[in-house]
């Protein structure tokens, strides 16, 4: 999984001789290159904690025009050197969404992007003297990140109750019935407790997770 597709990186996170200072500082995000102006999408849902130019002494200064994106996990993604801002504090963005364009505000050789994830979101929008304490490599925690969605979204699905036509519905209970009389590997019977699972189905508050679990016990033949 690559989160940056269609970025260009251009300076990885970690130790770096600065491009402006010309001193060895540690990267604390990754710099990434589209084009002058071209649109910066959201990485991740969350709330617009300051959109804006940064001043000096707020924990972002030298990075011009900033947009700070709170995400689930408290964590804050900074979007700098932007051209201009998409958003305003308060705001609840959407992955994929526009916070702004790529630029070449404050302390910065180029229009690009400086992209940051840091571990907290205050005071000073989560700065840390330490600058190798302060954030998470970005590209790692993407990837964790949508693994973690990913995860969340499935196990969702499958406790929400499934949508069955009434045809479904009718063979879903013939194989209950049948397999519910039907000896498995060991003489027992392949479903227990039919009445309860018919029951579910005609209420239709049978969840996607027990339809594959009747699944797998009918074509398993084991016992559930």
């Amino acid at each position: 999984m690559n989160p940056f597709e269609g970025y260009r990186v251009t300076s990885p996170y970690g130790w770096r001789i600065h491009p402006v200072y010309k001193e060895r500082r540690f990267h604390t995000g990754i710099d990434l290159v589209k084009s002058h102006k071209a649109p910066i999408l959201a990485f991740t849902d969350g709330s617009v904690i300051f959109a804006g130019f940064a001043k000096d002494g707020t924990g972002l200064g030298g990075m011009g025009n900033v947009v700070c994106v709170v995400d689930k996990y408290g964590h804050n993604h900074v979007y700098a050197h932007l051209d201009s801002v998409s958003v305003k504090v308060g705001d609840k963005v959407k992955k994929g969404q526009e916070v702004g364009k790529q630029g070449n505000t404050g302390v910065s050789t180029g229009s690009h992007l400086h992209y940051e994830v840091r571990k907290k979101s205050s005071p000073s929008y989560g700065y840390n003297s330490n600058r190798e304490a302060q954030c998470f490599e970005p590209t790692q925690y993407l990837i964790d990140f949508y693994s973690k969605e990913e995860k969340e979204k499935t196990e969702s699905e499958d406790d929400a109750p499934m949508k069955l036509a009434d045809w479904e519905k009718s063979l879903l209970i013939d194989a209950v019935r049948k397999f519910s009389k039907t000896n498995g590997v060991d003489g027992k019977p392949v479903i227990n407790s039919p009445d309860t699972w018919i029951k579910k189905i005609n209420d239709g508050t049978i969840t996607a997770g027990e339809v594959a679990i009747l699944n797998m016990a009918i074509l398993s033949r084991t016992v559930k």
